[in-house]
């Protein structure tokens, strides 16, 4: 499920997506899971949309596992991976725009 909604008044868009990740068909409770991941985003347009800053955090819940069962022909294998399961990044991007000199003198 995703939204996205923008305040009028600030300007700022407030955006938000809900994913819902199943494994099923194991008989251990170990290997059927159920991870519901959401994400939400903050983001502001300034100098007249040539600047855009975006605020956007990653599984806010704190459901994904840095533990990873897996089955193969030789029987269960547990994996441990680094990661980072939480975590918000700040991003600021500029949309730089320059005429080329060949089309300023056709205008001319």
């Amino acid at each position: 499920m995703n939204a996205t909604y923008t305040i009028p008044v600030l300007d700022i868009t407030v955006a938000s997506d809900i994913n819902m990740f199943q494994r099923r068909g194991y008989n251990t409770a170990q290997m059927n899971t159920s991870d519901l991941v959401w994400n939400a985003l903050l983001s502001r347009s300034l100098f007249k949309g040539k600047c855009v800053v975006k605020l956007t955090a990653f599984d806010l819940l704190h459901k994904i596992s840095n533990k990873q069962y897996t089955v193969n022909a030789q029987g269960r294998t547990e994996t441990w991976n680094n990661c980072l399961p939480r975590y918000a990044m700040l991003t600021l991007s500029y949309k730089f725009q320059k005429m080329p000199k060949n089309k300023k003198q056709d205008k001319k």
